[in-house]
């Protein structure tokens, strides 16, 4: 018996000097209904917060109360942390209503970033405006600083993006049907007041610039519905959306500046099995990936969905090729740690 359990002990410290062999699996996160994927990375992991599809709630309506938070440094294993924040950090969002249990379906499309050691978190709250957070660390503890809406607003105000340009310069878009945005200042919680109209810029709604809607609609001139994401690659920016009609597929713009102007791309995916979707971008270890939401989790539909991510291809000109959806996911970029808890 103590020869055996030596031989035990010897192959199992052979297994774990071994590299890890992984496959991903799409959904990203599978112990509950995820949305609205913003990635972000920094000192080598990737952190994935998003929205939080409630089970318990009103039927056939969105139930949206925290944000949760995911990250891997393999894109094939992933440790969740759980809720980060919440509506409850945004005690002026509630001012309107009894209560929070009225408060049911206020924690939308969020995006965070890092700045100067700090972590700031942007948040539309159901038709209140969008709120900012702020923490030493992206588990948190998230406190307001301003305790007051950054953009305020009514339901045009959802689904921000936040972006930090080579110059350090701080851009904040946003908007359903509109697309607006503002130059941060460097507090990350204010903003530029001098252009636009009191800092804010409306961007055209050209189909020029973010296409066109098929069949046309009397109330939205282009493909643009939500979700703006900023992102840059070479000399070009490039704004990911959501696009209509509903069922909401994905789209883009390029153009100069972080600001635009705007020319529209093409059709980056198409329809999935939830009405609405989310781009999220991010450059990770060599590669880019796309994040975006369906309904593939077993219950899922529009209103329970689920985070899913795959690689994003461009083409030598910058245009950016259409994702097809895999259950596989990306191939790992890293070796597991089995040492590591994921």
């Amino acid at each position: 018996m103590q020869k055996t359990t030596r031989s035990a002990v010897v192959l199992l410290s052979v297994l774990a000097t071994l590299p890890a062999v992984s496959s991903a699996l799409n959904p990203v996160v599978q112990t509950m209904y995820t949305a609205d994927p913003a990635p972000v990375v920094h000192d080598g992991t990737l952190y994935l917060l998003t929205s939080h599809d409630e089970e318990v709630g009103k039927a056939g309506n969105f139930n949206l109360k925290n944000w949760v938070l995911s990250s891997t440094t393999d894109m094939v294993n992933w440790t969740q942390h759980g809720v980060v924040a919440s509506l409850r950090d945004f005690p002026w969002a509630a001012k309107e209503i009894s209560g929070w249990e009225g408060f049911d379906n206020g924690a939308w499309a969020p995006q965070m970033i890092e700045r100067d050691g700090k972590w700031y978190l942007y948040a539309p709250l159901q038709g209140r405006g969008i709120g900012v957070l702020m923490a030493d660390n992206p588990l948190g503890p998230f406190i307001d600083p301003i305790k007051k809406p950054l953009i305020r607003g009514n339901y045009d105000s959802i689904d921000p993006t936040v972006y930090i340009d080579a110059d350090g310069q701080a851009y904040l878009a946003w908007g359903n049907p509109g697309l607006w945005s503002v130059k941060l200042n460097k507090d990350m919680i204010s903003y530029d007041t001098r252009v636009g109209e009191n800092g804010i810029i409306r961007h055209p709604m050209t189909v020029k610039a973010l296409g066109e809607r098929v069949p046309p609609d009397a109330q939205r001139g282009t493909s643009y519905e939500e979700g703006p994401w900023l992102y840059k690659r070479k000399n070009l920016d490039y704004l990911f959306f959501a696009a209509g009609p509903i069922p909401e597929h994905l789209g883009y713009a390029t153009g100069p500046t972080p600001e635009g102007p705007w020319t529209y791309g093409g059709v980056v995916m198409t329809p999935q099995s939830a009405f609405t979707n989310h781009p999220g971008v991010v450059d990770f270890k060599g590669k880019t990936y796309l994040f975006y939401h369906n309904a593939a989790l077993p219950g899922g539909d529009g209103f329970k969905r689920s985070v899913c991510v795959d690689e994003l291809k461009f083409n030598p000109d910058g245009s950016v090729q259409t994702v097809q959806p895999t259950r596989e996911g990306p191939a790992p970029v890293a070796t597991l740690d089995p040492y590591q808890r994921v």
